[in-house]
């Protein structure tokens, strides 16, 4: 979604499956397999295996969202959080509703938050944001 804001028009994803190549711990503490795939390919580097077959990596999950957020027409909008652990993105979606996506960077940390915007046309006013608790797939 960060690309998107910026300005990115097109993206051009790598292979569904790809393998394991070089395996080291993610930021996040998990195993990075180094296999750049939307899904596992199940394979192995030394004694240290990818999980079962088609297992989703996060980028999968990356996609997803995306998905829900926004379609074609839809127009992205300004949008922030004041939580370091938390990105917001928000579309303009073309039936005029407002779609937000907050998404919690903790991955053991459930993290309340409200939504609330600074737009104070009368079409804002009819699409209120609501609290959501934000959860990291795992």
């Amino acid at each position: 979604m960060t690309a998107l804001e910026d300005g990115v028009f097109n993206v051009d994803w790598w292979d569904t499956h790809n393998g394991a190549t070089t395996i080291s711990t993610a930021p996040d503490g998990a195993t990075d397999y180094g296999d750049w795939g939307v899904l596992s390919s199940a394979t192995c580097v030394g004694s240290t295996c990818e999980p079962a077959m088609n297992t989703p990596f996060p980028s999968y999950y990356a996609i997803s969202m995306l998905s829900k957020l926004g379609r074609p027409g839809d127009q992205m909008v300004n949008s922030a959080t004041d939580q370091q652990l938390v990105s917001a993105h928000a579309v303009l979606q073309a039936n005029g509703n407002l779609a937000v996506q907050l998404v919690n960077k903790d991955p053991n940390t459930p993290i309340r938050s409200a939504c609330t915007t600074t737009d104070t046309s009368r079409a804002a006013r009819r699409r209120p944001c609501t609290p959501t608790e934000t959860r990291r797939p795992r």
